[in-house]
Order: structure tokens, then C-alpha cells, then sequence
């Protein structure tokens, strides 16, 4: 993709999200709770980067991997606890 390209395209999502402000919201909210639920890379990054001065692109991908697996045992830990 072209930058212009790019720059028109955030430029278009920018106009609509103002006129669309409510169902931005919305979808901005479901995409985040999928991304929580589905422990994506970015979510995961956000957890690792909360509290120190690491920042996104400078953890390797075997340290996102090693998270997502502590916070799925602290899942499952919570859902043994409480049921």
C-alpha cells in the first residue's frame, strides 16, 4: 500500500467514526472484548508492556507466546476457584 493510500483511507474512517460516533463505540468495544477473549498479539503486548518501560515492538514473539500461556493457567485457576 502506498502511503497516500493509507492517509486517504485513515482520512475516510476518521469522517465516518465522527458521523458514526455511537456505533464506532460499539464496534470499537466488541473488537476489544474479542481481543481479550481471543488473547491476540496486541492484547497481549498491552498486558506486557503495562507497568514497565517496554514498549510493543521490542518484545519478541516467544515472550508473547510464554504471557498468553501464564494468562490462560490464571484463567483457568479463577474458573477452578470459582465453580
Amino acid at each position: 500500500m502506498t502511503e497516500e493510500y493509507k492517509t486517504r483511507k485513515y482520512n475516510n474512517y476518521k469522517s465516518w467514526k465522527e458521523k458514526n460516533r455511537a456505533r464506532a463505540n460499539k464496534l470499537s468495544s466488541l473488537s476489544q472484548k474479542k481481543s481479550i477473549e481471543n488473547l491476540s498479539d496486541a492484547y497481549v503486548k498491552l498486558v506486557i508492556c503495562q507497568g514497565c518501560d517496554l514498549k510493543r515492538n521490542e518484545i519478541p514473539k516467544e515472550l508473547i507466546e510464554v504471557k498468553r500461556i501464564s494468562i490462560l493457567i490464571n484463567r483457568k485457576l479463577k474458573e477452578t476457584r470459582s465453580g
